[in-house]
């Protein structure tokens, strides 16, 4: 795909975004697929036999919206998988791995969606509001 292309699948998704932004409650039918796709990632555990930089991309068939895959783990530290929006996160996560002197907190600034599979020691308590 040229860049041009995904400038362009890039102006769309932006203008999408913002007008679906929302949180997704625990009772939404969303939110049990989502939690069941979950766990079909971690057992499939493509952090074994991908590293961060095998980035693909996927089509939400729905919107038309445009995803980069990022699968981190393979070192064994940290489990999850990553979604960078439209051609601007493609950039962003290229911008990063270019840059020597970026660090991981930087990488988690970026809009994206992310799936962490770790211990619940690691978990915090909910606190409410």
């Amino acid at each position: 795909m040229t860049k041009k292309k995904i400038e362009a699948l890039n102006d769309d998704d932006r203008e999408s975004r913002a007008d679906s932004e929302a949180l997704l409650s625990s009772s939404d039918p969303e939110a049990k697929q989502l939690y069941d796709l979950a766990i079909q990632v971690r057992r499939l555990a493509p952090w074994q036999w991908m590293e961060e930089t095998d980035l693909f991309g996927v089509v939400n068939p729905e919107t038309g919206e445009l995803g980069f895959v990022s699968i981190m783990g393979n070192i064994g530290e940290y489990e999850a998988v990553a979604v960078y929006p439209g051609a601007e996160g493609l950039y962003d996560f290229m911008d990063f791995q270019a840059d020597e002197y970026a660090i991981p907190q930087q990488l988690l600034e970026r809009p994206h969606i992310q799936v962490e599979f770790s211990s619940r020691e690691y978990l915090e308590k909910k606190i409410a509001i």
